[in-house]
């Protein structure tokens, strides 16, 4: 299938520069597609002033990469941290290069030619309302189908429901939580709130750390116009007129396991709980019933649930062999 092509605008070099609002991007790597890696570095590239590639993965993984380009850096950790450990250290690097703003992505995303540029202008005009802004986020379409994701509201009250939509356009929308790739966050947020938390490994990582944003008084927002190529999930199925996102098996492990373990949490909000023991429940249900590999599905994420509930975290078994959920996370 013909990748989708986002628009690109003439955005003025040296824009960021002259405003002060020097961003740094990190991507986190394990065992990538070289081809869309190297998409990315040519999108991202110009809108940052600096750009750090971490890579979770052995370095042959990388390579045939050309690591050489100014302004791009290769962190090799020499062990696979996950998604939360990489991140954890992507704050101090971006403070080192003196850059007061954080860009975070996964490395199968690809952003716009203007996203940085729409992200930093929508934080600006939050700001300038007064308003704590924690981070804010693009609108993602997946590489493949061209789904659009919708943002989530903030989850509140006794009776909880998730209400998805959209940012009116060229307006913003306040979320409940902004997924990793995209992210775009002061170094200072990172610094009052704590960075992300490396024993979460992978699933939830963004989610914890969006809540515990909203827990010391940040709130986030998506912006329509800023958008970002991204893969969601492994495939699509279609379920009740919905398209839901699949994953391959060890990936409900760490879903389950951290979704159970962050109810466990005192800064979650009861609200969010609420709401989301209803969405592990529907998860179990739908991934144990009408998936392949119904039986090892089931079993995962039965070990998930017990091992969230004892607080069992970092990487589970498979990880710590160099076993991959997907080729492409950690």
């Amino acid at each position: 299938m013909k990748k989708k092509a986002l628009p690109n605008p003439e955005i003025p070099r040296g824009t960021l520069e002259a405003r002060g609002d020097r961003v740094a991007a990190a991507v986190i790597l394990y065992r990538p597609d070289l081809g869309v890696l190297r998409d990315l570095i040519e999108a991202v590239l110009p809108q940052v002033e600096r750009l750090f590639l971490l890579n979770n993965g052995a370095p042959e993984d990388i390579q045939d990469l050309d690591a050489t380009r100014q302004g791009m850096e290769v962190i090799q950790f020499g062990q696979n941290l996950g998604v939360g450990g990489a991140l954890s250290r992507a704050p101090g690097l971006a403070k080192g290069a003196r850059c007061p703003f954080l860009l975070t992505l996964d490395q199968d995303s690809v952003p716009a030619p203007d996203m940085v540029e729409r992200l930093l202008e929508a934080f600006r005009t939050l700001s300038a309302q007064g308003i704590r802004v924690g981070g804010v986020g693009p609108e993602l379409i997946d590489r493949r189908s061209g789904y659009k994701a919708p943002f989530m509201a903030p989850i509140r009250g006794w009776l909880p429901r998730k209400k998805r939509g959209f940012p009116p356009t060229g307006g913003t929308m306040e979320v409940d939580n902004l997924i990793t790739s995209g992210m775009l966050a002061p170094v200072s947020v990172y610094q009052k709130a704590g960075p992300p938390r490396a024993d979460l490994f992978i699933d939830l990582v963004d989610v914890e750390w969006s809540l515990r944003l909203r827990h010391h008084g940040y709130r986030l927002y998506g912006v329509s116009g800023a958008q970002l190529l991204h893969s969601i999930g492994d495939t699509f199925t279609s379920f009740l007129g919905r398209q839901i996102p699949v994953h391959r098996p060890l990936r409900h492990y760490y879903m389950i396991r951290n979704g159970v373990f962050l109810q466990t949490l005192p800064y979650i909000p009861v609200a969010w709980k609420l709401a989301y023991v209803l969405q592990l429940v529907k998860m179990a249900v739908f991934y144990g019933t009408f998936l392949p590999d119904r039986r090892e599905r089931t079993r995962i994420m039965l070990k998930g649930a017990m091992d969230g509930l004892r607080g069992r975290l970092g990487a589970c078994d498979a990880h710590r062999h160099g076993v991959s959920t997907d080729g492409k996370h950690p």
